[in-house]
């Protein structure tokens, strides 16, 4: 005969979810500092922007330049959850 025990008396079961409630919270952060990044570099280059401006910028981030230009464009998720988070 099985004899069925609870999983609360598991230890495992409060690491799950201690790790996944980091996670969530790593995750919040993560989409705060994004929102940040593509804010500053939208308003660092506008449409304008000198190319050694846009150059500056990609160097400092480490991003790529087709990274910096779909942020800078309006065409990278990052930028479009920024622009959500506004309303």
């Amino acid at each position: 005969m099985m004899v069925k025990h609870s999983l609360r008396d598991d230890g495992r079961l409060l690491e799950v979810q201690r790790l996944s409630e980091m996670e969530r919270d790593l995750t919040r952060q993560a989409t705060a500092v994004r929102e940040t990044i593509a804010g500053l570099i939208t308003s660092l280059l506008p449409p304008h922007a000198p190319e050694p401006h846009v150059l500056e910028v990609v160097a400092a981030s480490g991003y790529s330049r087709t990274f910096v230009d779909g942020v800078r464009g309006g065409r990278h998720p990052w930028h479009k959850t920024a622009a959500r988070s506004a309303r």
